[in-house]
């Protein structure tokens, strides 16, 4: 927990949503170890307490809040900069209201993040996702019935809570099935209800050991930004493949076959607009995307495996006594990489290789018209001036900007710059971003 909040989070005002009160109460005790300054709020905290605390982590005092079922609905707090989830939970409204919290917009906070350790956002899926809600009765599976009891008194459908499960009594039928008792409450009327339990003589019980103290647990962080270019190329292969109308399995497989030299370009942005694409009706848009992309990188690397094993043998035929047979995934990617998606190999990095290109004064200066300028490129040349560019020296006049972008020397590139960097479209782009008429020049680094 603590090794991802400094990775992502770190200096951010942070709401923790915890998975119980005891739960809640560690994590603060841990945080305030490390010398963060966090506070636990619950059910119980004095009424003046609680307003203390929420001021407190208002003004920044306290950096980090924890809590269990006390933040998720109506807390507004705009500058809330990031919300950490340790709780998995069934409810698609409680996801939805958790993130919430930070998703309000404030004028000093550009981006909201949502640390997530649960499969809440597989399950449930980002809050940018639209959402058909319905009032109509959904008849629920046998599956999904499991562990729901109905309220004698008001008819209501729920599912006790886990201290709610909690043994009351037992008795042992003629069988020697154990029959355990429960009370649980019931959210509609408040009602007591009395219910049963069976013991499953089939799954005997065993008690839990803990072996370890804890757990390291590895984030990663999610792209969710999409190339329109890679968008066009797919709509482009589904039409001349004529699949429009085609099974949606169909479609992944020819997108699969079509990309696969560079699927891993793609990112989960990008997958999600394709299902939607594909998919129009599909209600669990991120679940399945994630699937796509996980997918996409099995295929990719089976395929590097493949071209590895047949490039081997092709030398052990010829009678090399020297085989390479240890082609590195990156080296079978170097191979495979286009122009389409040209960039520098990982290879290519030594002490000559500079990550930032341009002067670091006009990069820093003008860095929101560099961004902006990009947007009006096409992806092929936004992704390639990214990668491979930065300002070098902005000049500006009255009616217009001089522009010198520094470009990293690579081969072919002469060859290959008119077929990433159209001048007029360069141009164009820039006096957009710049807001005055841009003349452009390049310089190599």
């Amino acid at each position: 927990m603590l090794e991802n909040y400094f990775k992502y989070a770190r200096n951010l005002r942070t709401v923790i949503f915890a998975c119980s009160l005891e739960h809640s109460r560690a994590l603060a005790a841990e945080f305030s170890r490390n010398y963060i300054s966090a506070e636990h709020l619950d059910g119980k905290t004095p009424p003046q307490e609680r307003l203390e605390i929420l001021q407190r982590f208002r003004n920044g005092t306290t950096q980090v809040i924890t809590n269990y079922e006390i933040l998720t609905e109506g807390f507004d707090c705009p500058n809330i900069e990031c919300v950490y989830c340790v709780r998995p939970t069934e409810s698609s409204t409680l996801w939805l209201q958790m993130l919430g919290r930070v998703l309000r917009t404030y004028t000093l906070k550009p981006t909201a993040v949502i640390i997530d350790i649960t499969d809440n956002w597989k399950k449930h899926g980002l809050p940018d996702e639209a959402r058909k809600w319905s009032l109509l009765p959904e008849t629920i599976s046998e599956i999904q019935n499991k562990g729901l009891i109905q309220c004698e008194h008001c008819t209501h459908i729920f599912k006790p809570l886990t201290d709610e499960l909690a043994k009351i009594e037992a008795e042992v039928d003629e069988d020697g099935v154990v029959i355990q008792h429960h009370q649980a409450i019931c959210p509609s009327c408040g009602e007591t209800i009395d219910f049963t339990t069976i013991e499953n003589p089939a799954k005997p019980s065993f008690s839990r050991i803990q072996l370890r103290q804890g757990f390291s647990l590895s984030l990663t962080e999610i792209d969710l930004s999409v190339s329109a270019y890679r968008l066009d190329l797919v709509t482009d292969t589904i039409r001349r493949q004529g699949l429009r109308g085609a099974s949606p399995t169909k479609i992944y497989s020819a997108i699969f076959i079509a990309f696969i030299e560079n699927i891993t370009r793609f990112t989960l942005g990008d997958w999600r607009e394709i299902v939607k694409i594909v998919e129009p009706s599909q209600s669990a848009i991120t679940k399945k995307a994630w699937e796509l992309y996980k997918e996409a990188f099995e295929r990719h690397k089976n395929r590097i495996l493949a071209m590895s094993f047949v490039e081997q043998k092709k030398l052990k035929q010829q009678g090399s006594n020297n085989v390479a047979t240890n082609v590195t995934t990156i080296e079978a990617l170097g191979q495979l990489e286009n122009s389409i998606f040209w960039e520098p190999k990982p290879q290519e990095k030594s002490s000559k290789f500079k990550k930032n290109l341009g002067d670091n004064y006009f990069r820093v200066k003008y860095k929101s018209q560099w961004k902006e300028s990009l947007t009006y490129c096409s992806m092929l040349t936004g992704d390639f001036l990214n990668i491979n560019a930065g300002l070098f020296h902005v000049e500006i006049k009255d009616v217009y900007v001089n522009i010198c972008i520094e470009v990293r020397e690579l081969p072919g590139l002469k060859s290959k710059l008119t077929e990433v960097c159209d001048p007029a479209e360069i141009e164009y782009a820039f006096t957009q971003g710049f807001g005055k008429l841009a003349k452009i020049m390049f310089r190599l680094s």
